[in-house]
């Protein structure tokens, strides 16, 4: 029997952050996902929207393709960064 030293559920974004911390930490791992594929809920996430790493973004305003109260965030966070890096 094999034995983890964490489960996380849901292989979103937020789990495999957390399962990539934890593995980095020495940890055993386990990730569970109702999906058949890891991280199709992101690749799918707000109609490609949510993709930083689109190739077809307008990175002169890449506001455009990130929906909230504050369009700005991602150009301000997200600007010192190229698809490359993600």
């Amino acid at each position: 029997m094999k034995t983890w030293d964490v489960v996380i559920v849901g292989a979103g974004a937020a789990g495999l952050f957390c399962a990539g911390v934890a593995g980095l930490r020495g940890l055993k791992v386990l990730v569970i996902d109702h999906s058949d594929k890891i991280a199709e809920k992101i690749r799918i996430s707000g109609g490609g929207r949510c993709n930083f790493t689109n190739r077809l973004l307008d990175a002169s305003a890449p506001q455009k393709h990130f929906i909230s109260q504050n369009p700005h965030f991602c150009r301000s966070a997200l600007s010192r960064y190229t698809p490359q890096d993600f």
